[in-house]
């Protein structure tokens, strides 16, 4: 897992980790109903995408030129044993504090369309103020972006969660350049990805939502729970219409993610500082 400091102060308490999952939403199926098993929500859950076992791990370290580099290996299984996926995490930290996290992933042919590739990790508690450049100023996903303007957004992540009568899946944002965390006061935390992301923040685990039947059963947490995308599957209308369209879905397969993770000065503005570290 591991701890990220920054100016004295701890901002990560757990390093990005490998996430396909998302807590259904009704369009994916819903949850106690019967009938549900052909819809994406019960393929995933027949996979075992919500109950994935780690089956192996291996990790190396060695210095390149001012830089570590840390490759951890993992390998995943659900269900099928036969059927893993394989996540590769090349960490390399640079002389200006700067993280690089370079994610590939191998996900077998024999799995079902995904509802997400990307990452997760846990913030350190505080760091409730949010901005972002990306669409906005509500909710999207890439099926559901038309009306959500690409421009630069403050919020909090409270603000950021959308309070569905069954807790699901919430509070997307795509075609994001950066999100920011600040706290009231001192330094934050900066994501940017130089292929550009989707991203959520939220005080609330997508296994807590995934559990929870009503609002009232969720407990919200001090740490932030922080999803960055490469992609998540478009919502469609399954619920009572088509499934998501094909050109919105994910397959297995081989993809490749990067983002940049850095500590943010309390005074410095977070579009310049994301720019100077794609470009």
């Amino acid at each position: 897992d591991g701890v990220v400091e920054y100016d004295g102060k701890t901002v990560l308490e757990s390093l990005p980790e490998c996430n396909i999952f998302r807590a259904c939403t009704d369009n994916d199926g819903i949850r106690g109903w019967d009938g549900q098993e052909h819809k994406p929500m019960g393929l995933w859950l027949k996979a075992g995408l919500d109950r994935l076992k780690r089956t192996a791990s291996t990790c190396r370290v060695e210095n390149s030129g001012n830089a570590a580099v840390a490759t951890i290996e993992r390998e995943f299984a659900g269900s099928d044993k036969k059927a893993p996926i394989r996540f590769t995490e090349k960490i390399t930290v640079g002389g200006d504090g700067v993280v690089r996290f370079d994610c590939s992933y191998e996900i077998a042919e024999a799995l079902p369309t995904l509802p997400r590739v990307g990452v997760s990790f846990l913030t350190a508690p505080g760091f409730e103020e949010l901005e972002y450049f990306g669409r906005g100023p509500f909710e999207n996903y890439i099926d559901r972006n038309r009306a959500a303007f690409v421009g630069r957004y403050a919020t909090t992540v409270t603000e950021n969660y959308v309070d569905y009568i069954l807790p699901q899946e919430n509070g997307n944002r795509t075609r994001v350049e950066f999100a920011a965390f600040r706290p009231g006061e001192g330094a934050g935390l900066l994501v940017t990805a130089p292929g550009g992301m989707e991203f959520s923040a939220s005080r609330y685990s997508v296994d807590q939502l995934w559990r929870a039947k009503h609002t009232c059963d969720l407990t919200p947490e001090s740490v932030i729970y922080l999803n960055i995308d490469l992609r998540q599957r478009g919502v469609g209308t399954g619920s009572c219409g088509p499934d998501t369209r094909e050109a919105y879905r994910i397959a297995p397969g081989r993809y490749q993610f990067s983002i940049l993770l850095a500590g943010l000065p309390e005074k410095a503005d977070a579009a310049k500082l994301a720019r100077s570290l794609v470009n």
